[in-house]
């Protein structure tokens, strides 16, 4: 956990500044308030997967996880694809700029969430990451 926690940290907080790079530019105010949201947005989606996960640490579960190995990567990429597949065209949902008062299309809110989510999932609770052990911990 200790490996893969600041490596679920990183894979959140890059797919979250994308995602703001390519919808919400607002100056120079963009650039120095997104990776601050971005990071307590993202400690907060590892603060409930950490909740949600935590049944997987308890020693005869872990066990079961582990021998699904690296295969439990594939979440992951499961993840990043769902985010990839919520731009494309036929899925993408349109919002309402207040500033302009015009419709604009944006991500598709349930795969990029979910696939955010995944993504970090996959990583914080990989049996394959770790040192020594049987990484649960280390």
């Amino acid at each position: 956990m200790a490996v893969r926690l600041p490596l679920a940290f990183a894979v959140g907080w890059m797919i979250y500044m994308i995602a703001m790079a390519m919808t919400v530019y607002d100056g120079i105010l963009s650039l120095v308030f997104q990776p601050i949201v971005g990071s307590v947005a993202t400690v907060l989606g590892l603060l409930a997967l950490c909740i949600i996960g935590s049944p997987l640490l308890i020693t005869g579960v872990w066990k079961h996880w582990r021998r699904l190995g690296w295969l439990v990567l594939l979440l992951s990429v499961m993840g990043v694809a769902c985010f990839i597949a919520s731009w494309h065209p036929s899925l993408r949902v349109k919002v309402l700029d207040p500033e302009t008062n015009m419709m604009e299309d944006s991500f598709h809110p349930v795969l990029s969430i979910g696939g955010w989510l995944l993504a970090m999932f996959g990583v914080l609770f990989c049996p394959a990451i770790g040192f020594r052990g049987d990484r649960r911990w280390v």
